[in-house]
């Protein structure tokens, strides 16, 4: 009975690195997505995302090569800053789960969007599959 106890502890403590160790991975990927997308690196971007990638922006379902043509013709040099915060990272083996905010200034303009980012490890590598990116709600005074 102890040296299952010693065991499970083990076991449970691997497991434990293994999850801090995908979150860091998970936030780390955020941190160069928000970079490559401010930039306007679209060879990094194409490099980030997975070959059957798709996004849902304000209600529109974009696949992958929509979303890298709508990138390529942003105005990148615009955004000033972009800076993603992750609330939560969910990691089920190959298969990650981001939720979070995206606070963004363009110009003049600040925004924040939330959003959900799915993940898949492909060749040791995460790479984006699902995005979901809403708006903030503004606050209304009554």
């Amino acid at each position: 009975m102890l040296a299952a106890r010693a065991l499970l502890s083990m076991l449970l403590l691997a497991t434990a690195s293994v999850s801090a160790d995908d979150a860091a991975d998970i936030r780390a990927f955020t941190s160069t997505y928000d970079r490559a997308y401010r930039t306007g690196d679209a060879k990094a971007i194409d490099a980030l995302l997975a070959a059957d990638y798709r996004t849902v922006v304000e209600g529109a379902v974009k696949d992958r090569a929509t979303a890298l043509t709508e990138f390529a013709a942003m105005d990148h040099d615009a955004i000033s800053a972009m800076a993603s915060t992750i609330d939560r990272v969910h990691v089920e083996g190959d298969l990650a789960v981001a939720v979070g905010r995206i606070d963004w200034t363009k110009g003049a303009e600040h925004g924040g969007e939330h959003f959900t980012l799915v993940l898949r490890r492909e060749a040791g590598r995460w790479k984006a599959v699902d995005e979901h990116v809403s708006d903030v709600a503004k606050e209304t005074t009554h």
